[in-house]
Formats: C-alpha cells, sequence, structure tokens
C-alpha cells in the first residue's frame, strides 16, 4: 500500500503553517482512518495525528503495531535511492529504534523529553516529505 498523500500534504502544512487550524489533526486521522493499510508509513502518521489531539494513551499503540510488523516490512524505500556501495538515502529510519524511544519519553513527561519527541517526529515526516517532494 501506498502512503497516503493527502494526509502528509496536510501534515506538512502544518508544519509549515505558524498558527494552524487545531482541528486539522482531526481531520488527519479521520483521512488515515479510512485507509486500511497496517505499514509503518500509516500507523506513525496515525501515531502522530493522535498524538497532536493530546491522545498519547490513545497514540501509543500505533507505535506498539509498528513494533509487531515484521522486519522486512520497516524498512522504508530500501530500494529506491541505491548508492553503489548498497546502502540507501532512507536508511536513517530506523523504526524500531524511533518508536521504543518515544514512548519511553512519552513516560516521562518533561520538557526535554517532549523535545526529543518532536525531533523524532519532525525528523521521519520530512523524510517522507521529501521522498514525495512535498515541500515543507
Amino acid at each position: 500500500m501506498k502512503l497516503n498523500l493527502k494526509a502528509l500534504k496536510m501534515f506538512a502544512d502544518l508544519m509549515r503553517t505558524p498558527a494552524p487550524d487545531p482541528k486539522d489533526p482531526k481531520r488527519i486521522y479521520k483521512i488515515l482512518k479510512r485507509d486500511p493499510s497496517k505499514t509503518a508509513e500509516s500507523e506513525f502518521l496515525r501515531f502522530v495525528s493522535m498524538l497532536l489531539q493530546d491522545n498519547a494513551n490513545d497514540a501509543i499503540p500505533h507505535l506498539h503495531n509498528i513494533l509487531k510488523l515484521p522486519k522486512s516490512e520497516l524498512k522504508m524505500f530500501a530500494t529506491e535511492g541505491a548508492q553503489p556501495d548498497g546502502s540507501t538515502h532512507y536508511d536513517s529510519i530506523n523504526y524500531i529504534q524511533i518508536c521504543t524511544a518515544i514512548i519511553r519519553d512519552l513516560k516521562r513527561e518533561n520538557l526535554s523529553a517532549s523535545r526529543r519527541v518532536n525531533k523524532k517526529i519532525h525528523h521521519v515526516l520530512r523524510i517522507y516529505c521529501w521522498k514525495h517532494n512535498i515541500i515543507l
């Protein structure tokens, strides 16, 4: 299944708008809810949209769904952008590491942990947008 581009474009608008509409995360989640795919990308977008609605407890199961996926499905865009040494431009998303770190930081509930979660989310969303030529 493909990544839901409509939801990704809405996330990109949300990230670059100085005063976004507070209803946007709900709209994004409704779009993603209609998408039946259980890929790491769609689950991560569902997680972020729930987190932006201040539903951290409802968002964490989406990260657990990513961790339950087979490792072969966690390699995002592994066949595209191959370099002569066999690496790719997209090797920087390690879903297992990112998801476990986010879960750990969400349990801490302090400012530095929130900043780390924010940085990880922005890192992944920037790579999604870059891959699909969506300008942030």
